[in-house]
């Protein structure tokens, strides 16, 4: 994920393109200026230089056009410090290449996320941008400084060391900062919301001056350990997130720096002794701790919220279906039903889930448990079923479950569909196809299809067949005479009493009016 560029920088010769790209620059001096006042030993190499962290953070928002930005402030920073054209010239150019060198190498391979939500990212940020680039400007600034200044050897190794420090520190303060920031934290300005970070923020900042700028020493100087503000830093992760974390890492950054160079604080004798070495291990590890651990937070909040809401819509969603919906567990206890199932079913809640599946189905229970566990086993099963209402009417039914995971329990999502009245249909075009409609007795269709059958197991035993054509006589007359109702119900009793007269397996059918056939199967012939 890539920030937008500004449309304006896209012409960078346009004038508010130019004035983009000055404002950074004169940024860049700022910062720059600050860092040599407040943050350097010797006046010379700074502990935390924050122009480094700028320049990448501005790079990664807004892209490479303002590697321009970052030569010109150098330039002008060195300028006015006296140094020559040719040293501002060098280290502006190494500054704007390390800077450049560190947005390519964060968004080279994958897609970089601004807004540092990872810890990935935050890892990529601390060894390429300020490890990899910052290294590189600290080698291309230590080394102009000698062409042009020529200290000793000893002082080359010292200056590089400590360039190289000063720039991941400020790229691990102020670029975290810019990034993180570029967006505010939702909700702070709420009332109790805006308590709470007002309260964290100045116990951090107490915590802070007790431990590093020596603040009620006399009280607290035994206790005043440095683990104190990892502490506050291990609630703020929770509590503000990335937000509140990169403002406590800054305003420690600088009380450190306060002071170490002040000789007070837990910093008090670094200076002499470590050149700050342990004020920088100690922003690294408090700052790798704090960034580490709010994104933990914030992905795990972030993944907790996303599953609350897939939850919710999934729990709405069945909930207010109009379709029959049940969850079932695989031994077939119900778990939960819809509106719709209750309706459907006619039990009561609470009694309803108090039942297992094989209270209401009309297949065994062990029939059920089987298909329960292939549907588990095969991600799901379709099949029909009849199931018993509550007011003791049975209901043909299409059911398909499919399982589905609700917390760490595997349950089976189950649709039912009441498929009665197509069933009903279904029988009544079967019927209508090969039944005669008055006598219910098979019509031609259905004749010739047991006639075919006749044939063919007739061939196999080499057992003989008969066909009786019947018809009634006179039945014209009775129709004509008596009417229709009563010709039907001559046809009715002729039918009934011909289907008494034969065997099982032999067919009596009609083709129509007063006709009959009598098909005989499997007859000896002496």
């Amino acid at each position: 994920m890539t920030l937008p560029r500004i449309d304006t920088l896209r012409h960078a010769r346009s004038p508010t393109g130019l004035l983009w790209l000055l404002g950074v620059a004169l940024l860049y001096v700022a910062l720059a200026h600050l860092s040599l006042r407040y943050f350097s030993i010797n006046g010379k190499i700074s502990v935390a230089w924050l122009p480094a962290g700028m320049a990448l953070a501005v790079l990664l928002m807004y892209g490479k056009q303002f590697a321009w930005s970052v030569l010109l402030g150098e330039v002008a920073f060195i300028m006015q410090g006296g140094g020559s054209l040719g040293l501002a010239l060098s280290l502006g150019a190494g500054n704007a290449l390390a800077a450049l060198t560190g947005a390519w190498l964060m968004m080279r391979r994958a897609p970089f996320d601004p807004s540092l939500s990872s810890l990935q990212e935050f890892v990529r940020l601390i060894i390429l941008a300020g490890g990899v680039a910052g290294l590189l400007a600290a080698m291309v600034g230590t080394t102009m400084t000698v062409v042009f200044a020529g200290p000793s050897q000893a002082d080359f190794v010292q200056n590089l060391l400590g360039w190289w420090m000063g720039d991941l520190v400020g790229i691990l303060l102020v670029t975290p900062l810019m990034l993180v920031w570029r967006r505010p934290p939702a909700g702070w300005l709420q009332a109790r919301r805006l308590t709470e970070v007002c309260l964290l923020l100045g116990l951090a900042f107490l915590v802070g001056q007790v431990i590093f700028v020596g603040w009620f020493h006399e009280r607290f100087g035994p206790l005043a350990q440095s683990y104190w503000l990892f502490v506050v830093v291990a609630v703020a992760t929770v509590r503000l997130g990335r937000h509140g974390v990169v403002l406590i890492l800054l305003m420690a950054a600088i009380q450190g720096l306060v002071g170490g160079l002040q000789g007070v604080g837990l910093f008090a004798d670094d200076v002499a002794q470590s050149r700050l070495a342990n004020y920088w291990l100690y922003m690294v590890a408090l700052s790798g701790f704090g960034m580490a651990g709010a994104t933990y937070v914030d992905q795990l909040k972030q993944v907790q919220s996303e599953l609350a809401q897939r939850e919710e819509s999934y729990h709405r969603q069945f909930a207010d279906n109009s379709t029959v919906m049940l969850l079932i567990d695989p031994d077939g206890r119900i778990m939960d039903a819809n509106l719709a199932a209750l309706r459907f079913y006619g039990y009561a809640k609470d009694r309803f889930l108090a039942m297992q599946i094989s209270d209401v189905s009309q297949r065994s229970a062990l029939e059920i448990l089987d298909t329960l566990g292939s549907a588990v086993q095969a991600d799901g099963a379709q099949f029909e079923s009849q199931h018993r209402l509550a007011d003791g009417s049975v209901r043909n039914v299409s059911v398909s479950s499919s399982p589905i995971k609700i917390g760490n329990q595997r349950v089976l999502h189950t649709i039912v569909f009441d498929i009665t009245d197509r069933k009903r249909a279904e029988a009544e075009i079967q019927n209508l196809a090969f039944f005669d409609p008055l006598t219910h007795l098979p019509n031609r269709r259905l004749l010739l299809d047991r006639l075919q059958q006749a044939l063919a197991g007739s061939s196999r035993s080499q057992r003989k067949g008969a066909l009786l054509f019947i018809d009634l006589d006179n039945f014209k007359a009775l129709n004509d005479t008596h009417g229709h109702a009563q010709g039907d119900l001559l046809l009715q009793q002729a039918a009934l009493r011909l289907g008494n007269c034969i065997r099982q397996g032999d067919t009596v059918a009609r083709l129509g009016g007063d006709e009959f056939v009598v098909m005989l199967k499997d007859l000896r012939v002496c």
